[in-house]
């Protein structure tokens, strides 16, 4: 399983084949935090992703239950 940030467009996509406009709450030297931001979703996205150690947790709250993804990512290779 993956996720991918996309942060010129502000989406996440990689888990569950969904993709997730969402909004980037906090960015500091430690960790980054996100949260979706569609009022009208069935589902809500808020998670975290260490910079440093590359943990991720995902939490996907339904409206009957919740989904929990713990994750450790690795960088991709720069293109350039």
């Amino acid at each position: 399983m993956g996720v991918i940030l996309n942060f010129a467009a502000k989406t996440i996509e990689g888990f569950d084949g969904r993709k997730y406009s969402i909004r980037i709450k906090d960015i500091s030297e430690l960790d980054l935090t996100f949260e979706s931001e569609d009022d009208g979703a069935t589902e809500t996205v808020m998670g975290t992703i260490g910079r440093v150690t590359g943990d991720v947790e995902i939490f996907v709250l339904h409206r009957v239950g919740m989904t929990y993804y713990s994750l450790n990512c690795r960088p991709t290779q720069r293109m350039f």
